[in-house]
């Protein structure tokens, strides 16, 4: 799926809090619903909660299954407060202002002295 494409046109993001996918969330001002199943998905999780983008649904990593009621709860919230999608706005902001791969890249050939 065209997932920029598709975030682009989306009022709420329901992801599983993969780095690429916070960030690309992020950087189209989504607000986030996360349900995490690793460990590196559940701290990014977090992160979004903490910051106010969006809503973390599960506080541990597991294969649990988020019913339909928790999933409504949570759209609900995250669609009826404008607060979320002012902070993913923010913070994607903050993350496109960063520069990019391509700013990444020149970081990384200065700090190799290339």
């Amino acid at each position: 799926m065209p997932q920029l494409e598709i975030l682009a046109r989306a009022d709420a993001f329901i992801t599983h809090g993969g780095m690429n996918s916070v960030h690309e969330g992020l950087m189209c001002g989504v607000p986030e619903i996360v349900v995490p199943h690793h460990i590196e998905q559940l701290l990014n999780g977090i992160r979004v909660a903490q910051v106010g983008a969006g809503v973390l649904l599960s506080t541990q990593k597991s294969n649990r299954r988020v019913t339909a009621a928790q999933l409504h709860k949570a759209l609900t919230r995250v669609l009826s407060q404008p607060s979320f999608r002012r902070q993913a706005a923010y913070y994607g902001q903050t993350l496109k202002a960063a520069g990019g791969h391509m700013q990444a890249v020149k970081e990384i050939e200065a700090y190799l002295g290339q």
